[in-house]
This record gives structure tokens, C-alpha cells and sequence, in this order.
């Protein structure tokens, strides 16, 4: 958890240095390239990659990687105004996929649970939607949808 927290607070750094070396004429016209484009993000991407990678060949307690998938999952929330990171931080989760299968029943139903109300399905990215559909699974939950206007039908028909 220490080295993921390292990767975090070296990613928060260099993109605070890129962001203040930014120039008023980066990105104008599509010429010039802006912190959004720094190497930063891509090293950021991989570093966490390798280290998750590295934590899962141990192989963890459910307790440890709730632990770390807790971190991952929430620490985009605190940056959600900070258009420069935001994305990376939610784009990071594909990398925890592999993790899920060590986690317990009833931690992988407390992640998920608090990861759709993290994540409303409106506003989810299609890698958040597939770590719904991993949490759920692996707590043993089937992707249940209230309401809409298809369920009506289908209850229509099932009532006759």
C-alpha cells in the first residue's frame, strides 16, 4: 500500500509541475502540446500497472487489496475538479481487474455496493461498468436494474 501511495503523491507532483509550467499558448490550434500531454500520465499508468501486477503474484489477503482497491476507487472523488488528472485516475481502474478474484464475498459486495454509489451508471466509463460487473460477480450478485421503461413490458408479460 506504501508503494501505491508513492506512485499516487509522484503523480499528483509531476502533474501540479506540469500544470505550472503550462504556457498561455499551449494546445492553441492544436500545434502546441500541454500538461495533458506530459509523460507524466502514461508513467503514472504503468508504474501502478507493475506494482498491482507485482502485489497479485504474492497472492494478497481479501483484506490488503480491499484495502488497495478502496484507495484506487476513491481517490479520483478528491481530484474531481482537477480536469488535468480526473480521467487518469478513473482510466487506472482497468488495472485493478485482476485483483477482484482475491477478494472475499462480503468485500467484494462492500466494494461494489460503494462503487455504484461512487459511480452512478450515468456517469460511468465503460472500464467502471466492467469493474461493476467484476465486484458483483465475484460477491455473487447478478447486475440487477430497477425500474425502466423495459421492465414494465417484461413484468406485463410475465403476468399473463
Amino acid at each position: 500500500m506504501r508503494e501505491i501511495r508513492r506512485i499516487y503523491g509522484e503523480y499528483f507532483d509531476e502533474t501540479g509541475r506540469a500544470a505550472m509550467n503550462k504556457k498561455a499558448t499551449d494546445g492553441l490550434m492544436g500545434f502546441t502540446k500541454g500538461p495533458s500531454a506530459d509523460p507524466c500520465h502514461d508513467r503514472f499508468s504503468e508504474q501502478l500497472k507493475q506494482t498491482l501486477e507485482a502485489f497479485a503474484a504474492a497472492p494478497p489477503s481479501s483484506q490488503d487489496v480491499e484495502e488497495v482497491l478502496r484507495y484506487i476507487y476513491d481517490t479520483p472523488v478528491a481530484y474531481k475538479d482537477n480536469t488535468l488528472v480526473y480521467l487518469m485516475l478513473q482510466a487506472v481502474h482497468a488495472h485493478t481487474e485482476k485483483l477482484i478474484a482475491f477478494l472475499s464475498t462480503e468485500d467484494a459486495a462492500g466494494l461494489a455496493a460503494r462503487y455504484i454509489e461512487t459511480y452512478p451508471r450515468s456517469v460511468r466509463l465503460p472500464v467502471q461498468n466492467k469493474i461493476v460487473k467484476l465486484l458483483q460477480a465475484q460477491a455473487g450478485q447478478s447486475d440487477v436494474r430497477k425500474g425502466g421503461i423495459l421492465n414494465i413490458f417484461k413484468r406485463r408479460e410475465s403476468s399473463r
